[in-house]
C-alpha cells in the first residue's frame, strides 16, 4: 500500500523524498544511495519551482529511487507518494535509474 506525504516548503523536495524513501524502507537517510544517482536532483526542484512571476507549476513525475517507486505531483497541493517497487523497477533502478515525466 503507498503511502503519501504533503510536501513542506520549508524543505527542499528532494531532501523529503530521501527522508519519505527512508521512512518506507525503515533505514536511516544516509544509508540510501544518492538521490543523484536515479535522478537529477536540480532538475527535480526546479520542476515543482514556482514560476518567476510567483504561480504555483503543476505536473508529475514518477521513478524509481532505492527499490521504491517515487511519484512527486504538483497541482494545487503537492504530495510525494512512496511505495515498494516491482522486482523489475527494482533491477532496472539499480542498473541505470529512471525517469518519466507524466501530464
Amino acid at each position: 500500500m503507498p503511502t503519501q506525504y504533503d510536501v513542506a516548503s520549508s524543505q527542499p523536495v528532494t531532501a523529503q523524498i530521501v527522508e519519505a524513501v527512508a521512512a518506507r524502507k525503515g533505514a536511516d537517510p544516509l544509508d540510501l544511495q544518492p538521490l543523484y544517482e536515479t535522478v537529477d536532483p536540480e532538475a527535480l526542484e526546479a520542476l515543482f519551482a514556482p514560476t518567476t512571476t510567483g504561480t504555483e507549476r503543476g505536473g508529475r513525475i514518477e521513478f524509481t529511487y532505492a527499490g521504491c517507486r517515487v511519484t512527486l505531483v504538483a497541482a494545487e497541493e503537492q504530495a510525494i507518494t512512496v511505495e515498494n517497487a516491482t522486482p523489475s523497477e527494482s533491477d532496472h533502478d539499480r542498473s541505470s535509474g529512471r525517469q518519466q515525466l507524466l501530464d
